[in-house]
């Protein structure tokens, strides 16, 4: 072993010591670390996003009644006789 390479053995055991030590303290402030979403405020999120969606669909659902709306179309338009029989039509050639 040259006395070169044995001079860069001490250094590169003290950087690598130095690298364990940094390791650590991350380590140690990654697990003490609180949680950026507290499960408190997901839950009352979901909460919130479960009583919306069931308040769209309501209104949905009355909004898009076919037979509701058919009856008020009748009620609207029943008095008006329409002229949209075969023979209003021209012929298509």
């Amino acid at each position: 072993m040259s006395p070169v390479g044995s001079l860069t053995i001490g250094f590169k055991k003290r950087q690598a010591m130095a690298i364990d030590s940094e390791n650590m303290r991350l380590m140690k402030r990654i697990l003490e670390a609180d949680a950026s979403i507290s499960r408190k405020d997901l839950n009352e999120t979901y909460n919130n996003h479960k009583k919306y969606r069931k308040l769209i669909k309501k209104a949905v659902r009355n909004y898009f009644d076919l037979d509701r709306l058919a009856e008020a179309q009748k009620k609207l338009y029943g008095h008006v006789e329409g002229k949209t029989s075969a023979s209003f039509f021209p012929p298509i050639s």
